[in-house]
């Protein structure tokens, strides 16, 4: 690892890459080698930026996008070989050539020079071994029919790629109202966009609203809570309630009407947050 890394002015003045990104492709260039090679993990990456790790994974995603990293994932570790110009597939050079008439000892690799700006998006780069995933997520793949409604609402979310299996996982949430998870969904992907429309997010989303529905159910067919007796005391789901809030204790806001009017008749009741106040 040199003491410093030489980056490309075309890389720090792209506006195709946002500075996070840059920072990045920074720490990878101090890691590499002479062949531009590197193995930082991204815990590393995540300590020396301050990024979470969610975020370094997704500012690699860009720099990949963009030609500028290559990525091989091995059962070890992943293996990073790091440009100074953008690569198309098969590792040809874009709207750059390598610098003929500079004597510099800085490692060829690291000292090319742009006559374009990086393009946006580039196709995948297939010298490396393809993630099999990847591939398959890559594939045209039809959407149920019973799923038209969600796929029209999640279609063109950042990072959704659906998969046959992904399919298959959320038509067992068939009884959910799938068509309005995926508008909500959505909307609050657009108001977070650092967030992507994962398999994983889908899925645990999906997840959380089942678990809802099933607590509701239960609770309706479950006697009124704001008079059930508890304990030995004979103390109410209500008086439990009134001394966490007096004595800063942590506590669930009621939903139940029966639980809410209860607290109500004590003087305590809920803003629309959910943070208690007296009356």
């Amino acid at each position: 690892m040199p003491g410093f890394a030489r980056v490309p002015n075309d890389v720090i003045r792209a506006t195709g890459l946002s500075g996070y990104a840059k920072l990045i492709y920074v720490l990878l260039l101090g890691h590499a080698d002479a062949e531009g090679r590197c193995w930082p993990s991204i815990d590393t990456l995540a300590h020396e930026s301050g990024f979470s790790r969610r975020m370094v994974q997704y500012l690699l995603n860009a720099l990949e996008a963009a030609g500028l990293v290559r990525r091989r994932r091995t059962r070890y570790a992943t293996h990073f070989l790091v440009y100074a110009e953008p690569r198309s597939a098969g590792g040809a050079l874009l709207g750059g050539q390598k610098c003929t008439t500079c004597t510099s000892e800085i490692p060829e690799v690291h000292h090319m020079h742009f006559t374009s700006a990086p393009p946006a998006l580039l196709a995948p780069d297939t010298l490396l071994e393809e993630d099999p995933l990847k591939k398959n997520r890559e594939a045209s793949l039809p959407c149920p029919a019973e799923l038209a409604g969600f796929e029209d609402a999640l279609r063109g979310a950042p990072g959704y790629t659906p998969t046959r299996a992904f399919y298959a996982k959320v038509l067992k949430y068939a009884a959910l109202d799938l068509e309005e998870a995926a508008v909500k969904m959505a909307g609050w992907l657009a108001a977070h966009p650092r967030r992507q429309a994962s398999a994983a997010f889908i899925l645990n989303w999906l997840r959380k609203d089942a678990a809802e529905r099933a607590n509701g159910a239960a609770a309706a067919a479950a006697p009124a809570r704001g008079t059930r007796s508890i304990g030995r005391q004979g103390r109410t789901d209500a008086d439990v309630i009134i001394d966490a809030v007096r004595y800063g204790m942590g506590f669930d806001v009621p939903t139940d009407p029966a639980l809410v009017a209860a607290c109500a008749e004590r003087g305590l009741t809920f803003t629309a947050d959910g943070q208690p106040q007296w009356t």
